[in-house]
C-alpha cells in the first residue's frame, strides 16, 4: 500500500527513525546534517590550508633539484 512508503515523522527531536523511514530515504534517516556559514569559512579555510600544505610538500623538492640541475654546468655556453 501507498501509507507503508511514506516516511513518518518521529515523535520526539530525539527518537531515531524506523526503518520505514529509512527505506523511504527520509533526509532525517540519512542523518544529513547541514553547515552554517561560519562552519563552511572555517572548513574552507582548513581544507585551503590542508591542499597548499599538501602541495608544497611535494613541489618543493622537485623544485630544489630542478634549480640544483640547472646551476650545474656540463660545458656548454657561457654568457652573452
Amino acid at each position: 500500500s501507498a501509507s507503508s512508503h511514506t516516511p513518518t515523522k518521529p515523535s520526539s527531536p530525539t527518537q531515531r527513525p524506523n526503518l520505514t523511514e529509512i527505506r523511504a530515504g527520509s533526509t532525517a534517516a540519512a542523518g544529513v546534517k547541514t553547515m552554517t556559514a561560519t562552519q563552511m569559512k572555517a572548513f574552507s579555510l582548513l581544507s585551503g590550508g590542508a591542499a597548499g600544505t599538501i602541495s608544497s610538500i611535494i613541489t618543493n623538492p622537485l623544485e630544489v633539484i630542478k634549480t640544483q640541475l640547472q646551476s650545474s654546468v656540463q660545458g656548454g655556453f657561457f654568457g652573452i
